[in-house]
């Protein structure tokens, strides 16, 4: 499996991670009018998210680092749970004891040298900071290939979706949801295999950005949509140092891909 790195599959794990947790600075249009400001800053905050989600290292399952307590025991420190394993994956609780169920995760493994293998898992979380999320993901990889598909509901931002294939260098990954008006969401990335990529994001906040980064970090992008400081301009070099110029003229700066004018 010499082309299939942790790495690529690493990389559409945090795009989807960083979605799915956060909504990715969309939220639903609002009928009152917006100001020029109050605009700029919904821009900015979107497009940093859609920045740490290209830089991000989050795998695919949600799970925290694993730090042993007693036996097998461990706290995991994403959904905040105690996690024992069991036979065919984990069962949570809230309490160290163990005597508060808080939800599972059940997975099947299915190897063969020849065919790469194909792994399966269902979460199911019934108490805590997540209480109410599912989440079933299937990952299929191959010797030069992966593909995987996640579907499940999250409390804070609803149900969602998403598909991920690599082949021959190129990767895709998109993601649809709904918004809290019950607008579709999607978010798409392309990975090419001289090291370029693409990320484009339809927002809940009337506006459509596209990322286009070259091989060495350094990209332009634009910002669409019916407002009239927009369409609007990014640029950013190696560092992720860079700037939005709005359709007013106006600018805002920012560095290693991070705003201070939020």
């Amino acid at each position: 499996m010499s082309k299939v790195t942790k790495t690529t599959i690493g990389l559409f794990g945090a795009f989807f991670a960083l979605i799915i947790t956060s909504g990715c600075g969309g939220s639903g249009a609002s009928s009152s009018p917006i100001s020029a400001t109050a605009f700029k800053q919904s821009v900015v905050g979107s497009l940093e998210q859609g920045f740490q989600a290209k830089a991000g290292t989050h795998g695919f399952n949600g799970g925290g680092t694993k730090a042993p307590i007693s036996g097998d025991l461990y706290f995991d420190e994403y959904y905040e749970l105690w996690a024992q394993p069991v036979e065919g994956g984990l069962d949570y609780f809230v309490d160290e004891a163990l005597t508060l169920p808080a939800g599972s995760v059940r997975e099947s493994f299915v190897s063969g040298e020849a065919t790469g293998f194909k792994k399966t898992s269902a979460t199911v979380i019934t108490a805590g900071k997540y209480k109410g999320l599912t989440q079933n993901v299937e990952i299929v990889i191959e010797t030069d290939s992966f593909d995987y598909t996640f579907s499940g509901d999250n409390p804070d931002t609803g149900k969602y979706s998403a598909t991920g294939s690599y082949k021959n260098g190129i990767g895709t990954f998109a993601v649809k949801y709904k918004d809290e008006n019950g607008a579709d969401r999607t978010y798409n990335v392309v990975s090419n295999a001289d090291g370029t990529s693409r990320v484009e994001f339809n927002t809940g906040l009337n506006f459509v950005y596209t990322l286009n980064y070259a091989a060495d970090g350094s990209g332009t992008g634009t910002v669409t949509g019916a407002n009239a400081l927009i369409p609007a301009t990014i640029t950013w070099n190696t560092n992720g140092d860079g700037q939005i110029v709005f359709a007013d003229s106006s600018t805002m700066s920012f560095t290693d891909f991070n705003f201070t004018q939020i």
